[in-house]
């Protein structure tokens, strides 16, 4: 019976570390050892503004004061009560602005209306 003979874990070969990846000059990973503070904000104030600018490039109307709408069922204390009231502003809100709608739309035909009337009309030769 034959047995295969395998190496020790120390002399087996592992790829070499490579360089960490770079982005403009600057690295994108993170480097072993103590950074400073003020290193740590400078480097937080930089991740802020690459967000700020993938935002607005990615989103319509997004700008850097802009923050997407908090979820109300994420607060504490929020329970049926409170969700049977915002159902019902919200069901009263969608109703309002359904009938801004319907009434922008009735000015629009009437406006559309009076304009082919007027070009219908021929004027009168003397």
């Amino acid at each position: 019976m034959e047995t295969k003979k395998t190496k020790p874990w120390r002399s087996r070969k592992y790829p070499a570390m490579r360089k960490p990846d770079t982005l403009g000059g600057t690295t994108k990973t993170e480097t072993a050892g103590y950074v400073s503070g003020p290193q740590q904000i400078e480097r937080l104030f930089n991740a802020g503004q690459i967000l700020d600018n993938f935002r607005a490039k990615n989103y319509d109307g997004a700008t850097t004061g802009d923050l997407p709408p908090m979820d109300p069922t994420r607060r504490r204390n929020y329970d049926l009560a409170d969700a049977s009231a915002d159902l019902a502003s919200i069901k009263a809100r969608s109703k309002e602005q359904a009938a801004q709608i319907k009434a922008i739309e009735a000015e629009k035909k009437a406006e559309a209306e009076n304009v082919t009337k007027v070009t219908e009309e021929k004027p009168k030769e003397e």
